[in-house]
């Protein structure tokens, strides 16, 4: 008796529909997904394309999920954006927090419409539609099985390549920039701002430094081209938030070295475990780059800060009123997308310029503001989650110096995202949201196969 032919793959395979998906995910999320703004002419390609693809991973799924707990704290986090955006009753509306002024004016007025939490439900409903992104991102990266963490990895690195050549070349013609509204002149590579190449340049070479040091044949070669490139294009970028960020990079490179150079077993005769290591390549990176800061003069990032009065930057005249805005609103937040609105009535006139403020340029404050306890909670839960699944990861039977090298590199772009989130907000485009969640999604994922990949 015959029957059908099984379509699941083995396990260590991965089906040629799922590589194939994963790619044109990449692809999409990389042309369209460089800017933050949600009134760009590339939104509502970029999320009708999300969308779709995520369809297609739910209808064509084949093999387990691995980070489920990951899933379902991104479909939870959906579900309050969705919450957020239905009406609610007049009277209880006007009880929540930071809407007295409007309150007492509907009154005078005679007014009573039904209005949902955010303040900015088109903007709300953006961030919703966005979301896709990181869904998709999960579960595409859960199919790609053995194959993921080289896949990945190597393809952020690819992307980060790509948008420190094309910055070369902006910086050489002042061409080929993609969104209309950018920071004209400046290396922004793929993206619309060049603190946000910045951070994805400094990401991928951290990245290309781990591969470096763990795999060999072709991808080693290529990954150890990719760190020399991606490090001339940090430097030679002009994001001070960037320059911090390289030095975080850096600190990681240098806690790689003695791993690779004194081998796993003359470590442990000299007692350099790895919180070791981590304080030794930072007191090292502090020291060097005090030797050879009058030598970095001339890099641009230097130059504006050591030149720029931090007094003065437009960050700091905002960040108060940030902080405001999140306490007025307590606890639930003024709505996702919805800090810009909102500013404009905390804003000063000593502090109004010519150009307008769109973000508050400190995403942790913004988030605060935007989202309130909730969105602390939701970030919290993120991070407790990462931590768990690392140290579960590390206390395996079978873990070895390659779980230990990638949960530093796994640390090393935490730290690069909460110090650049700090100065901008990176994690507001679409490129930093897919290429955040498929790192993310790597925890839960099987290691590189030694035989084939490892020394």
């Amino acid at each position: 008796m015959t029957g059908r032919k099984s379509t699941r793959s083995a396990p260590g395979e991965v089906r040629t529909l799922d590589m194939a998906i994963f790619i044109i995910l990449v692809l999409v999320v990389a042309a369209l997904g460089g800017s933050s703004r949600f009134d760009m002419v590339q939104g509502p390609p970029l999320q009708l394309g999300a969308w779709i693809i995520l369809g297609v991973l739910v209808a064509t799924a084949a093999r387990p999920l691995a980070a489920k707990p990951l899933l379902f704290l991104a479909l939870a986090y959906c579900g309050w954006l969705a919450l957020t955006l239905i009406p609610l009753p007049h009277g209880v509306w006007t009880m929540l927090p930071g809407r007295e002024d409007i309150a007492q004016l509907e009154e005078a007025l005679g007014l009573s419409f039904a209005r949902p939490l955010s303040l900015d439900p088109q903007r709300t409903l953006n961030a919703l539609g966005l979301m896709a992104i990181p869904l998709a991102g999960i579960l595409a990266v859960s199919r790609l099985g053995e194959r993921a963490v080289i896949t990945v990895l190597t393809a952020c690195v690819a992307l980060a390549v790509l948008s420190a050549t094309l910055a070369f070349i902006q910086q050489a013609t002042g061409q080929l920039y993609l969104y209309a509204i950018t920071n004209d002149g400046k290396p922004v590579g793929i993206f619309a701002n060049t603190n946000h190449h910045a951070v994805f340049v400094v990401i991928g070479l951290a990245i290309a430094a781990w591969l470096f040091d763990t795999l060999k044949l072709w991808p080693k070669g290529f990954s150890g081209f990719a760190a020399v490139l991606l490090f001339l294009s940090a430097l030679t970028s002009t994001s001070r938030g960037g320059f911090l960020c390289l030095l975080v990079a850096l600190a990681f490179i240098a806690w790689l070295a003695p791993r690779r150079v004194l081998g796993e077993e003359r470590r442990q005769r000299l007692g350099l475990t790895p919180r070791r290591l981590a304080l030794v390549a930072a007191g090292g990176g502090a020291i060097a780059v005090a030797l050879l800061l009058p030598l970095l003069s001339s890099v641009p990032a230097i130059d504006r800060i050591v030149g720029a009065d931090p007094l003065q930057d437009r960050r700091f005249e905002i960040l108060p009123h940030t902080l405001a805005m999140a306490r007025d609103f307590l606890p639930f937040g003024v709505g996702i997308g919805a800090f810009e609105d909102v500013y404009y009535a905390y804003e000063l006139p000593q502090n109004l310029r010519p150009e307008y403020v769109n973000m508050a340029h400190n995403d942790i404050a913004q988030l605060l503001a935007e989202g309130g306890i909730v969105m602390a909670g939701f970030v919290i839960a993120v991070i407790v989650l990462a931590i768990r699944r690392a140290r579960a990861r590390l206390g395996a039977e079978d873990a070895n110096t390659q779980d230990s090298g990638f949960i530093g590199l796994a640390t090393a772009i935490l730290a690069i995202l909460v110090v650049a989130s700090a100065f901008d907000y990176p994690l507001r485009t679409a490129i930093h949201q897919l290429s955040a969640t498929m790192l993310l999604t790597l925890l839960w994922m099987p290691p590189l196969p030694r035989p084939r990949h490892l020394r």
